[in-house]
């Protein structure tokens, strides 16, 4: 099986679980979804995601609460234990605290530690290195070119919208990626070189950037972003190339024109905007819609929108 098979079925079945995440799931049901026998998916996955299946699955739902304790400081710990498929209130206990190293109520207070060095945490990391000899045949060299972040302030526009769904033909990349211009050239590239001959490449296609885990949040080694373009509901995808549906709903939208090392600015600036707005952030992935090619800019920046999915506080 080709490498871009096993990243296309595994990537498949990470948008299964980060959509199913109050639902149970099991490893032969996602054995199913990817197509592979249940008995090698634990290896396939760890292989191409860096973690085992169920710490991953673990993770996210830790993750998830953990956003939304910031966000939802009305809702109950043990409603959102539930919300992230946690049902037991001291399994979901604690997981949290072994996971970030404080409980959820002081996680909610503000208190950001360094995650605790778990016994959990390192098993994953001895598993992880079981797979990197089957990794190094699926996955490609990492650039190791960055800019430097910059922390001055970016002038943004705020709207909130009522967006249709879109569909998204992407490729993805797991790991660290901030201010890597080179990687996301790469990516885009791919995606483009994909889409071109077949025609999706028209006036209506938007490039996006979908931003599925929060840096201060997620370790930078697992953090997962899609790139791609977006294309028409059941188009066919192969190979690499995934699909993916960008829910429907209400999008406080941020319009800026920035330099590459702004990035973080510009979406901190989106976030301190939601405190006084009368919104709260929602649990829809965020996003990033590129408006220009920065390369042709008479300025060199980058024009963007920035979709943070939105309710009503």
């Amino acid at each position: 099986m080709a490498r871009a098979e096993y990243y296309a079925r595994i990537h498949k079945v990470i948008d299964h679980i980060e959509r199913q995440l109050d639902q149970e799931l099991t490893v032969e049901g996602l054995a199913l979804i990817g197509c592979f026998s249940p008995y090698h998916f634990h290896r396939v996955f760890g292989a191409v995601v860096g973690e085992p299946l169920m710490a991953f699955v673990t993770r996210l739902r830790l993750e998830k609460a953990a956003k939304l304790l910031a966000h939802e400081r009305s809702t109950s710990v043990s409603s959102i234990a539930q919300r992230v498929g946690i049902g037991d209130s001291s399994v979901f206990a604690r997981a949290f605290k072994r996971e970030f190293g404080v409980s959820a109520s002081r996680w909610r207070e503000g208190h950001r530690p360094q995650r605790a060095n778990s016994k959990q945490g390192k098993e994953e990391r001895k598993q992880g290195k079981d797979f990197e000899t089957f990794r190094d045949h699926l996955d490609e060299t990492p650039s190791s070119r960055r800019f430097p972040m910059q922390n001055e302030e970016v002038q943004i526009q705020v709207e909130v919208r009522d967006a249709a769904p879109k569909w998204f033909a992407y490729v993805r990349h797991i790991g660290p990626y901030a201010g890597d211009a080179e990687l996301f050239g790469r990516l885009f590239g791919k995606v483009f070189s994909w889409a071109g001959p077949r025609g999706l490449i028209g006036p209506e296609a938007r490039a996006l950037t979908i931003y599925h885990d929060d840096p201060e949040v997620t370790s930078p080694e697992k953090l997962r972003i899609s790139v791609g373009v977006t294309v028409a509901a059941g188009t066919p995808v192969d190979g690499e190339i995934g699909l993916m549906e960008i829910p429907a709903g209400k999008y406080a939208v941020a319009t800026c024109a920035i330099h590459p090392g702004q990035y973080i600015a510009a979406w901190n600036a989106l976030m301190n905007w939601f405190p006084s707005s009368g919104w709260q952030p929602d649990d829809r992935p965020c996003f990033e819609l590129h408006l220009n090619d920065p390369a042709t800019d008479p300025e060199g920046l980058h024009r963007l929108e920035l979709w943070e999915s939105a309710r009503p506080l």
